[in-house]
């Protein structure tokens, strides 16, 4: 068991080692086999990504790296049966720690990271063994090591969820000026636009709001562009961050939506290594057909697209999506619409501009060259990154 122990420490802090310094110097977006885009950034770069300010991945490294040191025949014979207490208590730790994180994964997140995958299970490869030999050990001195492991664990368990929780919310999210990789057209000191148009980067992109769907009221003060996909975890966390705000009274702002499909099979400008999001296409297709067909409709569409479950609730979706044109033939004539092809290849050309250094989604572009890249911790985040953008 003594091997089977140090070699799941071994390599679980070897993992967990490499995603800290990932996280620190490297890029969350291109890591193999995770999403590239959006997948391992949602998970290592989202709320629940670090404690007191910490990432957790480091944190791992740190215990996994002292379950290694705790095996060692020096520091057996130093700390003596302490050291086999220890051992046990890291096991219990192990597992609960382990279920933590998956059900975050699951319920919180709601995306899968391979690597977090494998370096919770590396640790219960560990952690049950440890637990089995607590329990046959348990008669030993008093309460014995299967309670002396959990009266051990649990509030080192406990204080990394309060932590967790009440703890101070990472940074998930950036606003900054952005630089277009090739402007459609040069900027200009004054350019005209024309009734319910709105331009961005000194007129290298106009949008044509009164053409396009959007939450709030089309005549609000500032008017800000989302490009998303209806399948993608930080895209969904906005949206229920923006609905809030919107529906505040007085609301200054409005939404144009602009589908972004994460999937090779209709977006030319992913990377190669970004990972295709299901049904994405289809979804922005659907939204546009029914945005074209039945407008008025379109924001209850939408919400309940962004609140569904991907890719097991898409046939729902899209049956949605077919009643509120008007039924399958209806349908299957708005999705022919000539426009649909031609905002959606638009769509795609201005991400590709903007995601030419950071590809991260979703995008919310506030004024001028001023991006919002990525979901921000919660509702507060996002208004506090506006007031200082807009001052209120």
């Amino acid at each position: 068991m003594k091997w089977t122990v140090r070699g799941g420490a071994l390599a679980a802090a070897w993992l967990c080692g490499w995603l800290a310094w990932q996280k620190m110097h490297g890029s969350l977006t291109s890591l193999p086999a995770c999403g590239g885009v959006e997948g391992c950034q949602q998970v290592l770069g989202g709320r629940w990504s670090e404690w007191l300010g910490v990432p957790v991945s480091f944190l791992a490294f740190g215990f996994y790296l002292t379950v290694l040191l705790l095996t060692l025949r020096p520091v057996q014979r130093w700390l003596a049966l302490q050291a086999d207490r220890l051992l046990c208590a890291a096991g219990v730790m192990a597992i609960l720690c382990a279920a933590w994180f998956i059900g975050l994964l699951a319920v919180a997140e709601r995306e899968f990271c391979p690597y977090c995958a494998l370096a919770h299970g590396l640790g219960m490869v560990f952690g049950f063994p440890l637990l089995f030999k607590a329990w046959k050990l348990r008669k030993e001195e008093g309460r014995g090591f299967f309670a002396d492991a959990f009266s051990t664990a649990l509030p080192g368990f406990l204080i990394l969820v309060l932590g967790q929780v009440f703890g101070p919310r990472p940074v998930t999210h950036e606003v900054a000026a952005m630089q277009l990789e090739a402007p459609a057209i040069p900027a200009t000191a004054k350019l005209a636009l024309r009734p319910g148009e709105v331009a961005f980067f000194g007129g290298a992109v106009i949008y044509p709001t009164l053409e396009l769907p959007i939450m709030g009221d089309p005549a609000a003060v500032h008017l800000l562009v989302k490009y998303f996909d209806y399948t993608c975890p930080g895209c969904r966390h906005l949206h229920e961050d923006l609905a809030a705000l919107l529906a505040a009274p007085q609301c200054p702002y409005a939404v144009v939506l602009l589908p972004c499909p994460l999937n090779h099979a209709c977006n030319p400008h992913l990377s190669a290594e970004a990972g295709d999001h299901p049904f994405a296409c289809e979804l922005a297709q659907d939204a546009l057909a029914v945005w074209r067909k039945n407008p008025a409709q379109f924001r209850a569409f939408h919400d309940e697209a962004m609140t569904r479950s991907y890719p097991g609730d898409f046939p729902a979706v899209h049956q949605r999506a077919v009643e509120l044109c008007g039924g399958l033939d209806s349908m299957k004539q708005a999705l022919a619409d000539p426009w649909i092809a031609e905002r959606m290849a638009k769509t795609f050309e201005e991400y590709r501009l903007l995601s030419w250094r950071d590809p991260r989604m979703p995008k919310l572009l506030l004024r001028e060259n001023r991006v919002l890249t990525g979901a921000p911790a919660d509702a507060e985040a996002l208004r506090e990154s506006l007031r200082q953008e807009f001052g209120k």
